[in-house]
């Protein structure tokens, strides 16, 4: 197998919450942000037909080698592991957690997350998607 580099991000979605809440909540500052019923806009602030039809908060996690994609998620699972109360009430009113891990690979490539890791990943409800880019 032929190693690979990543990059990981966690985003929030929800029908109603400000993103200033969720923000607060998960403690560092987003990459993308934009609230429910705000005007739709490119991220150079170009602004586009329509408003958005729900919050959203993307936070950038890490970018690297293979070798340290599971130490990302792990220590993110920890992170939000202490906010676990709040991200339960986020998601019994409509919200969405989940990572997206973006795989960019020369070659045939594999990873491995551990029983573990996905118990830690499913005990917080986070959903994973992937985009593989060769």
């Amino acid at each position: 197998m032929h190693p690979f580099k990543f990059s990981l991000s966690f985003r929030v979605t929800h029908p109603t919450a400000p993103s200033a809440g969720i923000i607060a909540l998960i403690g560092k500052s987003p990459r993308f942000r934009w609230d429910v019923g705000a005007r739709r806009m490119t991220p150079k602030g170009t602004l586009l037909q329509g408003n958005y039809d729900s919050t959203y908060c993307s936070f950038a996690i890490a970018e690297g080698p293979h070798s340290a994609l599971v130490r990302s998620i792990r220590k993110w699972n920890k992170h939000l592991a202490q906010r676990k109360r709040g991200l339960d009430r986020l998601k019994k009113t409509g919200g969405r957690l989940e990572y997206f891990l973006g795989v960019y690979i020369n070659g045939n490539a594999g990873l491995e997350l551990s029983p573990e890791l996905l118990r830690e990943t499913g005990h917080l409800d986070i959903e994973l998607a992937l985009d593989i880019y060769g």
